[in-house]
């Protein structure tokens, strides 16, 4: 019943329909980490309440992370430096360190 649950509110999420939904602090970045590593691929969005599409950042990609935000009776979202809001569900983003090029500056 659980497996259920947690599909129907993806689907909705995906769909654009954000409720209210429990939160899993096991299925959720809880902390914002410096960098995130995409692993699914999803969409970015200028405004937190995630109706206007930014761009889509594909697996592989690599976000800088300024800060996490937690709405009230909504899943919580990752702020990146430029601005735009990803979803913080682990199913789609993970703590990275990144990567550095020779002059040691991140590369994201």
């Amino acid at each position: 019943m659980k497996k259920k649950s947690v599909l129907v509110a993806i689907l909705a999420a995906s769909m654009g329909f954000m409720a209210a939904i429990e939160v899993h602090a096991s299925t959720y970045l809880t902390t914002a980490p410096k960098i995130v590593k995409i692993v699914r691929t999803t969409d970015t969005y200028t405004d937190e309440a995630r109706t206007h599409r930014a761009k889509v950042l594909h697996a592989g990609d690599f976000a800088h992370i300024a800060t996490e935000i937690t709405l009230s009776g909504k899943a919580p979202l990752l702020e990146t430096t430029s601005k735009t809001y990803l979803t913080a569900n682990t199913a789609y983003v993970v703590k990275s360190n990144g990567y550095q090029n020779p002059k040691k500056y991140y590369q994201v």
